[in-house]
């Protein structure tokens, strides 16, 4: 009797080890799994003029399963030269706005999931190309995240005489997602010398 109790004690204690190594095996394909989901493997960039004549570029990025992850959007206050076909600022208070939107998922401390964050930008350049930035009057983003169709968390950031300011909008109670997350962002600039400019960018993806 003695012998089987130890048999049936060792064959749980193995079974039970099994499981709990297939457990941890699993949780780390999914987050595997999840960090490739979240790269941006292509980009579609599309550009038209506005009813201001002013350029307006479009670019979105793909994640492998052809998802859109990423949105940025970015509208100048410029000439385009003939000669180069680079986008340089018409006047001195001039500057090129490039607004972006983004959902990421990150693993948190104490946190039970991977929390969402919908994250906006708003970055001022000299040109086009986005090599130097340039410092404005005012620049500011306002970001909202919106989870399971409803307002989840709201973020801004302003600042006076600068060349960017970002928001992030977090996730702030456990859920499970029954609709695609979505982020919208709102982006004021503002310079003397140029006319404001308040795009708007927004993003929907179950990530």
């Amino acid at each position: 009797m003695k012998k089987k109790k130890k048999k049936i004690l060792l064959s749980t204690f193995l079974s039970t080890g099994l499981l709990l190594s297939l457990g941890v095996s699993n949780g780390f394909a999914a987050t595997d799994d999840l960090e490739q989901d979240l790269n941006v493997v292509k980009t579609e960039t599309q550009k038209y003029f506005d009813k201001d004549s002013k350029l307006v570029t479009e670019t979105k990025g793909l994640n492998k399963n052809g998802e859109v992850i990423e949105v940025s959007v970015s509208k100048d206050q410029s000439n385009l030269s003939s000669a180069s076909g680079e986008i340089t600022p018409s006047t001195a208070g001039a500057y090129f706005a490039h607004s972006k939107s983004t959902l990421t998922k990150r693993i948190e401390a104490g946190w039970a999931q991977l929390r969402v964050y919908g994250n906006g930008s708003s970055n001022s350049y000299w040109n086009s190309k986005k090599t130097t930035r340039k410092s404005i009057s005012k620049i500011g983003v306002s970001t909202t995240l919106f989870m399971n169709g409803s307002v989840e968390h709201s973020a801004s950031s302003t600042k006076l005489n600068a060349s960017t300011a970002s928001a992030s909008a977090k996730q702030q109670a456990w859920q499970v997602p029954l609709k695609a997350h979505e982020v919208k962002s709102s982006h004021t600039y503002q310079n003397t010398g140029a006319s404001s400019l308040y795009p708007t960018t927004s993003l929907k993806s179950w990530l």
